[in-house]
């Protein structure tokens, strides 16, 4: 072999590494982005501002320390939530919560059992609706140390249930 048919052939790998990729999602898969479940009647980014609204409604668990919050979306879901630190049990925390979303009006939907890795190690979503949008109270399971992680979200276009 040639230092030349070396080089091309280099370069050709290459060029797939680099191009395909963007190829295979411009030319591939085009068109076939999940659409939202329910239709957009408003911007998304306004969507994700009345999310932080009706999560901003929900009055911490007095006591809890906030560990971080986050705002997100995409063109075709938005997701806000609230990040805690808490010493007290998943009860107390999900009788306070449950207490907040029903007196907001948020109607309780289900309570689901989350695994990790096919494991079920006792985390817990609470799960609420209100017309389009979706709150959880998502509670991590006990750990060592002497606090619990919980996060408390709204949604949109995220469950499909």
């Amino acid at each position: 072999m040639n230092v030349k048919a070396i080089y091309r052939g280099f370069v050709i790998v290459l060029l797939i590494i680099m191009v395909g990729p963007s190829f295979y999602h411009e030319v591939v898969t085009a068109g076939t982005e999940k659409e939202p479940r329910v239709k957009l009647n408003k911007p998304i980014t306004e969507i994700e501002k009345e999310l932080r609204v009706e999560l901003n409604k929900i009055d911490p668990l007095p006591g809890a320390t906030v560990v971080g919050t986050s705002d997100r979306h995409k063109s075709n879901h938005a997701l806000v939530q609230n990040r805690y630190n808490s010493t007290l049990t998943m009860t107390q925390i999900y009788q306070y919560y449950n207490d907040q979303f029903v007196k907001n009006g948020w109607q309780f939907y289900k309570e689901k059992s989350v695994s990790v890795w096919g494991k079920d190690y006792g985390d817990r979503e609470f799960i609420y609706k209100k017309g389009d949008y979706v709150a959880v109270l998502d509670y991590t399971a006990p750990n060592p140390d002497p606090y619990q992680t919980f996060v408390v979200s709204t949604s949109w276009g995220l469950h499909s249930d």
